[in-house]
């Protein structure tokens, strides 16, 4: 098995984070039924960036790792597919 560095590790913590956050059905929603039996499906736009860095930091005594990652995510409602009979 691979070993990962410090560095390796935060990032896939973040990515599957990310991940865990934005699904198909952030961008297309689920469909909603009106009364008068019209379907609206919702669409988004997501834009999200995503950023990391880190360093080694030797101690006399240890080894030392500093570091750090950020994303930041936005979703902007753009309309809706409308489907009616």
């Amino acid at each position: 098995m691979e070993q990962l560095n410090p560095m390796s590790e935060m990032m896939r913590v973040s990515m599957t984070k990310i991940k865990e956050m934005i699904d198909v059905n952030t961008v297309v929603g689920e469909p909603i039924t009106t009364p008068e039996g019209i379907t609206l499906i919702p669409v988004s736009r997501v834009s999200f960036g995503f950023g990391s860095g880190g360093s080694d930091l030797p101690i006399k005594s240890r080894a030392g790792f500093g570091g750090g990652t950020g994303a930041g995510i936005r979703i902007d409602p753009i309309g809706f597919l409308i489907i009616k009979d």
